[in-house]
């Protein structure tokens, strides 16, 4: 019996050793299939990746050449490229001049503002000042019309009184002129006697 498990274990490797062999022959033929799958799909593609779908690198081909070119373009051609510096000021110079624009344009407000007020009150000045020149045109127009009327009465009492003189004159004349008929009639027949 003991004899028999010795046999046993030492014929027991060799089959394990034969399949370690044919799995390892396997493993190595997918491999080398692999690889020249591989090396066939860089040849045609001209990429250093692996495969086609999963290289990252870049074209063997021409695109270097372009890569060149577009290094050895003059640098007044290439896009110009702000930094972040110069965009940050640039853009602190907007908000200073919006600010500007801002404070100027509360400054032209103000001002129309007091502009208008400065309106409104010249036109109220202006009426009243157009108020009160028709009001001293109707004082002139009054003034004068009662002149007229106080030099026209005047005159007609000047003229009624002169009227009055007159009469009285007149009067007088004829009671003197009578006076004087009489004395001259009575004056007459004592002469004659």
């Amino acid at each position: 019996t003991v004899r028999d498990s010795s046999s046993a274990s030492t014929s027991c490797p060799a089959p394990v050793a034969s399949m370690r062999r044919r799995r390892s022959a396997r493993v190595g033929g997918v491999q080398h299939r692999s690889t020249s799958r591989h090396g066939a799909a860089r040849g045609a593609t001209g990429r250093s990746g692996c495969c086609e779908h999963c290289s990252s690198g870049r074209p063997v081909g021409p695109e270097p050449v372009a890569a060149a070119a577009t290094s050895e373009q003059p640098r007044e051609e290439r896009e110009p490229c702000c930094s972040r510096a110069e965009l940050c000021g640039a853009l602190l110079a907007l908000e200073e001049e919006r600010e500007a624009l801002r404070g100027l344009a509360l400054r032209q407000r103000a001002e129309l503002a007091a502009f208008e007020r400065g309106r409104g009150r010249l036109n109220a000045e202006l009426a009243e000042a157009e108020r009160l020149l028709q009001a001293g045109l109707a004082c002139e127009d009054c003034t004068r019309s009662c002149a007229e009327d106080l030099a026209r009465t005047e005159l007609q009492r000047l003229s009624a009184e002169r009227r009055h003189l007159e009469r009285e004159l007149n009067s007088r004349r004829a009671a003197s002129a009578a006076v004087a008929a009489a004395v001259a009639a009575a004056g007459a027949p004592a002469e004659a006697e």
